[in-house]
């Protein structure tokens, strides 16, 4: 074997040798002290199973299901995210091959004439050369520190943050439709008590104006009965165009012109499958879209401190061309006596670069170190949203409890009015702020179970879907 095959090994093992070593360090999770947590709401206990609820098993209603699969295949602003995302990913495919050499096939014909005044044309034989070169040309940056591996790393985790962020465009969008679709039940059953409350209303003018005619109530009472109605009725009308307007939010997160929607329901009835009793859990928390897209973004940064601290160490590059090369066109595929070779190597070691790697490193770590406290921050952000969904559902069971049988009284009380009315027992003023007090019941009834729901659909946003 010769001394320079001698050498030309001892240079590759020491390089492979080189490259098993790597100056980027492994990610390591920040601590969160989870184990802190409140165990009324929450379970600490680490599992490898990664907990996620869609939205058609927490929301128990199949009409908003559908919607909301509408909306997620339609929504223009999750197609356009969408598509930058694809884009990205197609980014990503070349980057992660960015440890391979780069092979290209050169094809180079050239002709030259010299000039016979020339120093090199004076003395020539022949004023014209010709050279014909066909054969692939390699280049290869050996991944000595780890700096190509470093890139791929950032490059995929700043891929899969984007995602992250795709995700919490479709919870968006989730959580904006059911909002949208209990709001329009809401505002149609407040229509409808409206209109129950007018047909009360209307009962009470009869029974002033009766009693008006038989000298019992003055006109006065009989305006003011009236005018009641008339305050009905006004509502009647702001609840219809806000059931317009509504329905034009719903069908614009559809993607599609303004449309009608029958939604015949009770804002009273609803299911969901997780409630106030329910423990959350870590994985839960650590899968919510914010918390993953800050924990990547961490993984990037990472990964940056070590591309930049590679990146001053020496870099080695190879380069290999060869293939076929002839003076004469016609000789190019002769073979073997075309054949040449040439393979080079280099490195390269920064000396001086104006202090830009040192500072770039140093920013780095910098960077590093916002993005722990970021996502720590992500991390309590969503203990504390979920911590506030479940204690709103708790006050509003109570409030549920206290608006129903404040309801039930004065469904009866209403009644029995108008009878002591009609013999005189009472006067108007008083049929009429027990009816006030009936429609403020009932309207606050409803309010109550709509703040309920409100809370459910937060809650499924706060444990991230």
């Amino acid at each position: 074997m010769t001394k320079n095959k001698l050498s030309y090994i001892a240079f590759l093992s020491v390089i492979a040798i080189v490259q098993s070593c790597s100056t980027t360090k492994n990610y390591k999770d920040a601590d969160l002290s989870l184990n802190k947590l409140d165990t009324m709401y929450f379970d600490s206990s680490t599992n490898d199973e990664m907990v996620t609820i869609s939205y058609d098993k927490y929301f128990n209603d199949d009409v908003l299901n559908q919607l909301i699969k509408e909306v997620l295949e339609n929504n223009n602003d999750l197609i356009d995210a969408s598509e930058n995302l694809k884009a990205s990913e197609a980014l990503l495919k070349s980057t992660k091959l960015n440890y391979l050499p780069d092979v290209n096939l050169q094809i180079n014909p050239s002709v030259q004439k010299l000039s016979k005044n020339s120093m090199i044309g004076g003395f020539a034989e022949s004023l014209t050369y010709q050279d014909y070169t066909i054969g692939p040309a390699l280049s290869w940056e050996l991944d000595l520190w780890g700096k190509l591996k470093g890139e791929r790393a950032e490059a995929v985790s700043l891929y899969l943050a984007q995602s992250e962020s795709i995700r919490a465009i479709k919870i968006q969008l989730i959580t904006q439709t059911a909002t949208a679709y209990y709001n329009l039940i809401f505002l149609q059953n407040q229509q409808n008590q409206i209109k129950v409350l007018k047909d009360f209303a209307n009962q009470s003018v009869q029974l002033i104006e009766k009693q008006y005619n038989y000298g019992d109530a003055s006109s006065i009472a009989v305006k003011q009965a009236k005018d009641q109605v008339f305050e009905l009725e006004k509502t009647e009308v702001e609840l219809s165009q806000s059931i317009k307007n509504q329905e034009v939010a719903l069908s614009t997160l559809m993607g599609k012109y303004p449309d009608k929607f029958s939604l015949a329901s009770d804002i009273t009835f609803y299911n969901f499958s997780i409630n106030k009793d329910s423990q959350i859990t870590v994985n839960q928390l650590k899968n919510r879209p914010d918390v993953k897209r800050a924990e990547l973004n961490l993984r990037a940064a990472n990964a940056r401190v070590g591309i930049n601290k590679a990146a001053m160490y020496p870099s080695v590059n190879i380069s290999f061309q060869g293939g076929l090369n002839s003076v004469t066109a016609g000789n190019i595929f002769n073979v073997p006596a075309s054949l040449f070779g040439n393979l080079a190597g280099g490195i390269t070691q920064p000396i001086f670069n104006k202090r830009r790697l040192k500072s770039n490193s140093e920013q780095a770590v910098h960077l590093r170190e916002a993005s722990i406290a970021n996502f720590k921050q992500e991390v309590v952000k969503s203990v504390a949203e979920v911590t506030v969904a479940l204690n709103n559902l708790n006050y509003l069971e109570q409030q549920q409890a206290v608006t129903k049988d404040k309801l039930d009284n004065l469904v009866h009380t209403i009644e029995d009015a108008q009878k002591l009315y009609q013999y005189g027992e009472i006067t108007y003023l008083e049929i009429l702020a027990i009816q006030q007090l009936y429609i403020q019941a009932n309207l606050g009834y409803l309010q109550v179970h709509r703040n309920t729901i409100d809370a459910n659909i937060y809650l499924f946003k706060a444990i991230g879907g």
